[in-house]
């Protein structure tokens, strides 16, 4: 960052230099701007981990929900009957 110029030290400047000074500023800007995109999209990507959607499984636990896994089991798709 450029060092900070009081009104009397800007109004003592040539226009060539506040051109310069202008498109530093302008160059400074835009580097800013991207790193905001940047952390902008950090954030959201860091709260959707965070905060979305989950594949949550849970391991079979013996004796419980065990009657689905054997409807499946008998299920035959063919005659749309238990076998």
């Amino acid at each position: 960052m450029g060092s900070k110029h009081t009104l009397g030290e800007w109004s003592n400047l040539s226009r060539e230099e506040l051109i310069t000074i202008i498109l530093g500023m302008q160059g400074q800007l835009d580097a800013l701007n991207e790193n905001i995109e940047k952390l902008i999209e950090q954030v959201r990507l860091a709260n959707q981990q965070r905060f979305g959607r989950h594949t949550e499984t849970m391991a079979s636990i013996e004796g419980q929900l065990s009657f689905f896994d054997e409807a499946d089991a008998l299920y035959n798709p063919l005659t749309g009957t238990g076998s």
